[in-house]
């Protein structure tokens, strides 16, 4: 029995590791997005004709779409290193991220119903 529980363990810390790994990997994810949502989130000049505002409004409700399936990644992530008994990470910079795509988003959405899309 000694030698199973040995191998439960030694499974059990490769899981660790893994989500170790994963947390890591968020992390670097998150940063690369935050710096793309910089880099594309919309301002007033990208409302200024209905070609270019129909544009941004995709734009945004992809990006929105990618944000979600982080955030369900993060939620994964969570739930794993409480599982496990890893310590849970920090991403103060998440729920900035969500409350400003969150905003434009409903900015776009109001524009979209707006223009009758």
């Amino acid at each position: 029995l000694s030698a199973h529980e040995k191998n439960v363990e030694e499974q059990k810390g490769k899981i660790r590791e893994d989500v170790m790994k994963r947390v890591s990997g968020f992390s670097t994810d998150l940063t690369k997005f935050q710096s793309k949502w910089k880099a594309l989130k919309p301002d007033d000049s990208s409302l200024s004709n209905w070609a270019e505002a129909e544009k941004t409004v995709g734009q945004v409700r992809e990006l929105e779409t990618e944000f979600k399936e982080k955030k369900a990644f993060y939620d994964d992530i969570m739930r794993n290193c409480r599982h496990f008994d890893v310590p849970e990470p920090s991403f103060p910079e998440l729920e900035g991220l969500e409350e400003d795509i969150n905003k434009t988003v409903g900015s776009m959405d109001l524009f979209a119903e707006f223009s009758g899309e």
